[in-house]
């Protein structure tokens, strides 16, 4: 019998993003992760026959149907700024500007993760480890539980992440392609809790930028410096703008980000 505590893994789908790398993405899973790595897929807007025969072994379909995400979308989503379309000055002194699209300010995309997370945390799912991760990685190695043991918090600190000082300019944030959690720590789940919070009252809005890594950043500092440990998986490492390749988990996955990677099939 296995003695290891599954660890659950979480992603989002909607249909254009399955077709174009989440069943790349899924299939590497189930050839690669062991039983007691469970992949939970959540999803909008993907009919049956796409999701049906995945729904085997360690991976989950489940339908982001969830109040809180409804909540967000119903309150905010008909505002062209909240999907990211901002009023961008292109001639200051002729009073001239133009709407454009910046990922930076698409709280509506983004939202997604976390709304993710907590459907599945509701759903009882989870027994204590557990994970965000990217619907754009591949699983390129046998990886067991036992593997990832490392790449998760420990003790007191409320979750790993892959850090970033300096990258992307103008304002640096962490890249959250992976991030993991403990369910153990009651602090752990304060801090999705007040995640969930910000979207759901507005008060992302209030940030300089919109998307869940700058939003996992400003709580991760709040939390900090309120004395609470997290566990940065690349410490020590050179900075890049692609970190997750110099941490452990490039081990046993590949982040296509961004889409000339996508384009190649590899980092």
């Amino acid at each position: 019998m296995n003695s290891v505590e599954p660890i659950v893994f979480v992603t989002s789908l909607n249909e254009k993003l399955f077709l174009d790398y989440g069943e790349n993405f899924i299939n590497s899973w189930l050839k690669n992760a062991d039983l007691n790595l469970v992949l939970v897929v959540v999803h909008e807007e993907i009919s049956a026959p796409y999701l049906d025969p995945y729904a085997r072994n360690n991976v989950i379909p489940m339908s982001l149907d969830s109040a809180e995400c409804e909540l967000f979308r119903n309150k905010f989503q008909k505002f062209q700024d909240a999907r990211g379309i901002i009023n961008v000055v292109i001639d200051e002194a002729r009073g001239i500007s133009q709407r454009t699209y910046n990922y930076r300010f698409d709280a509506v995309r983004f939202s997604f993760k976390i709304f993710s997370l907590m459907k599945v945390l509701r759903a009882g799912l989870i027994q204590d480890k557990f994970a965000w991760i990217d619907a754009d990685i591949l699983c390129t190695k046998r990886v067991t539980a036992t593997d990832m043991q490392s790449m998760f918090p420990s003790g007191q600190q409320i979750a790993s992440y892959l850090g970033r000082e300096n990258y992307p300019k103008p304002n640096a944030y962490s890249e959250c392609g992976f991030v993991g959690y403990q369910l153990s720590n009651a602090q752990c789940i304060s801090f999705l809790e007040e995640f969930e919070r910000l979207y759901l009252n507005g008060d992302i809005f209030l940030l300089t930028e919109w998307h869940d890594s700058f939003v996992f950043d400003v709580l991760r500092f709040k939390y900090q410096d309120d004395g609470y440990a997290f566990k940065n998986l690349v410490e020590g490492l050179p900075e890049s703008d692609h970190p997750f390749m110099l941490s452990p988990l490039s081990q046993f996955f590949d982040h296509l980000k961004g889409p000339e990677r996508k384009r190649v099939g590899h980092s």
